[in-house]
């Protein structure tokens, strides 16, 4: 399903592939709206067991629509910075998000505060909605602080100490290519994050700071590796971060590993598979930069690969059996 995409500028992107939405339009009631559809070949997003890394994406989708949204209708200059200070979302079902019919669906965001400080907004809060066919299937909010943009020379970043750790295979990660393996062997109940400084999505302009949608997928990859050794009940088991809450009080530097540690209460099972709260904490140089306090669920990987209408279309796109769905922990879907 292609729909047209906003031009890259409004979303603070340098390639098409990575814009997410349309135009933004603004309803009667005050809100805004955008469409989009779910990406089928995405380098990163579209690169994990289900199909679709669905809580990584979609808030990526949120934090798009937020940028365009505070661009066209509240006259935040291009060049501004962006900070986001806190992060919350929560799927309607218990369970991981599996895209089982690949239609368009529009994001609806209110804007329930904004604060200008010498007539320039500084600072804007949203409550989104995401809806298909009519019905809600994630719903979420988030906070952050506007700036001007100062010129800065990214940090230079070699492959040292970080992204030379030893790799969990992309089976642990659940994703099918180890460029998108983003966490490294645990050690003890610590995690570290893997940040390459060439990986063509997070890195596809320079940063100074380790991108905040790199820790984001980064810590959800820690949780569910620590929750699939923690507990043998969930091998042969896709997860997901069904909710969540994120908050980081400060940036993530490049030149020192990240690391994440996952605290876990009680799992429980659910009508079709099992959900589990969980702590991420995030360390940098032995002081806390952050935390995702959320909910992890999982669904039988069998069946998510059967359901899922992404590989479905890879199948078809690719005419080729190289992309045929394997059984749970396979590499090649």
């Amino acid at each position: 399903m292609f729909l047209p995409s906003l031009a890259r500028q409004w979303v603070h992107k340098r390639f098409d592939d990575n814009v997410f939405i349309g135009e933004p339009s603004a309803d009667r009631d005050g809100s805004f709206r955008v469409n989009s559809a779910f990406p089928v070949h995405h380098e990163l997003y579209s690169d994990s067991l289900s199909g679709l890394s669905a809580s990584g994406y979609l808030i990526e989708v949120a934090r798009q629509a937020n940028l365009a949204i505070s661009h066209r209708f509240f006259d935040v200059p291009l060049e501004s910075n962006f900070l986001v200070t806190s992060i919350d979302w929560q799927f309607e079902r218990a369970e991981p998000y599996v895209v089982t019919e690949l239609e368009p669906y529009s994001v609806v965001t209110k804007v329930s505060d904004v604060l200008r400080r010498k007539g320039s907004v500084c600072k804007v809060a949203t409550r989104s909605e995401f809806r298909l066919g009519g019905e809600r299937f994630l719903s979420g909010g988030a906070t952050f602080l506007i700036s001007a943009r100062h010129a800065g020379v990214p940090a230079e970043v070699e492959d040292g100490p970080i992204s030379a750790r030893p790799v969990v295979s992309p089976s642990e990660a659940q994703v099918r290519h180890v460029a998108n393996v983003l966490i490294g062997r645990a050690h003890g109940e610590r995690v570290p994050l893997l940040v390459n400084p060439k990986h063509p999505y997070f890195f596809e302009h320079p940063n100074v700071h380790v991108p905040g949608m790199m820790l984001l997928e980064g810590g959800k990859q820690a949780a569910v590796y620590a929750a699939l050794r923690a507990f043998s009940v969930l091998q042969g088991m896709y997860g997901d971060l069904q909710a969540g809450q994120i908050r980081f009080g400060r940036f993530a530097d490049l030149k020192q590993t990240v690391w994440m540690t996952a605290r876990f209460v009680a799992l429980e099972e659910t009508e079709r598979g099992c959900r589990l709260p969980v702590e991420i904490l995030f360390e940098q140089g032995g002081r806390e930069i952050g935390r995702i306090l959320g909910t992890l669920a999982f669904l039988d990987a069998d069946e998510v690969v059967r359901t899922s209408a992404i590989i479905r279309q890879r199948i078809h796109d690719s005419g080729s059996r190289a992309l045929k769905p394997q059984p749970a922990g396979g590499e090649a879907l």
